[in-house]
């Protein structure tokens, strides 16, 4: 993890290797853009095993929503990997939209549109407690001193990258930074495909087949 400012200083020094892109000043602005752009595009990426996190809420029992305002946690919908509802250890299926929730009697959740709890568990009578893993995303304003929560060569060389293609750098530049970019992210993407996995087949598509609870 680094701080913006460490962020741009790597990123200058890594373009200063572009003999394309001659002896310049690197603008700074730009170079944000391109870390803000590196750090949203990488944590939709994938659910990185660093930034989720596993969390137990409470639900009120009458709408299938929880308790607590998740507003300032879980951001969007798109953000939750698994649920679990009390002692099983099989996560919920995702239900379809277009389905009447008091229509359902097993478990399962949607999107609830609402910000302060952006699913419905179903049953909505449901009270047992939940358990959420989802992908934290924190308030980042982008300026020097901020903590960018994502592998900082990864950020550099994409943020590199990226100001050399708009730059129009010479394509052998062009080139062996995107190299740098992906042999990076290969690196980075097996070493969490080696962490421990559910112990059971799982996929979090929509389902249109439900079971008893």
């Amino acid at each position: 993890m680094a701080t913006v400012a460490q962020l741009i200083t790597r990123v200058q020094d890594l373009l200063s290797l572009a003999g394309g892109l001659g002896v310049q000043t690197y603008a700074e602005p730009k170079i944000i853009q391109y870390i803000r752009m590196a750090f949203e595009d990488l944590s939709d990426r994938r659910f990185w095993k660093d930034y989720t996190i596993l969390e137990t809420f409470a639900l009120d029992g009458t709408t299938g929503k929880t308790t607590a305002d998740l507003s300032s946690k879980i951001k969007y919908f798109r953000d939750i990997q698994y649920i679990f509802v009390g002692k099983y250890t099989k996560p919920l299926p995702k239900i379809p939209d277009n389905r009447p929730l008091e229509q359902i009697h097993s478990y399962g959740f949607t999107n609830s549109g609402d910000p302060a709890c952006p699913f419905v568990i179903t049953p909505v009578t449901t009270t047992e407690n939940i358990h959420v893993r989802y992908r934290v995303r924190p308030s980042i304003t982008y300026k020097e001193n901020d903590n960018i929560p994502m592998d900082e060569e990864l950020l550099v060389r994409f943020a590199a990258m990226m100001y050399a293609v708009n730059d129009a750098a010479n394509q052998t530049m062009i080139s062996m930074l995107t190299n740098l970019y992906t042999t990076r992210l290969d690196l980075l993407e097996q070493a969490e495909n080696q962490h421990a996995k559910l112990m059971m087949s799982y996929s979090n598509s929509t389902v249109y087949e439900w079971h008893d609870a």
